[in-house]
């Protein structure tokens, strides 16, 4: 490949691959903003503060069934969500990649630990 060809096509790959959607904001916006996503059950886990967060990643995704195995981290980023009332809390989104498809794992970060874990769709 000549290098204004392979200048040409590394344009286009960096311009689509910005241009995807992320897949955390995308499945934050379909299942964390009604009203009645806080609803539901979801494991207790207590985390100590200073856990690393890939390790709190871990642990709460062997709370909802997956193995440490069979889960790879693709990202992680802060959120924030109006959880309790209290608007912009700050969270933390996760993901994930898993022996049953992708997920993206929501968790506070709070010692008493909230979580869901939502299809990437």
């Amino acid at each position: 490949m000549n290098p204004p060809l392979l200048s040409i096509f590394a344009a286009v790959l960096i311009g689509t691959t910005a241009a995807l959607p992320d897949s955390i904001d995308q499945a934050i916006s379909k299942y964390c903003t009604g009203p009645l996503w806080e609803n539901g059950t979801y494991p207790i886990i207590e985390i100590a503060a200073n856990t690393p967060i890939e390790e709190k990643v871990f642990l709460i995704a062997e709370k909802w069934g997956h193995s440490r195995k069979t889960v790879k981290i693709i990202k992680i980023k802060e959120i924030h969500l109006n959880v309790g009332g209290e608007p912009n809390r700050s969270c933390t989104a996760a993901l994930l990649k898993t022996e049953v498809g992708d997920k993206v794992l929501v968790f506070d970060n709070d010692v008493h630990c909230w979580s869901r874990l939502v299809n990437v769709n």
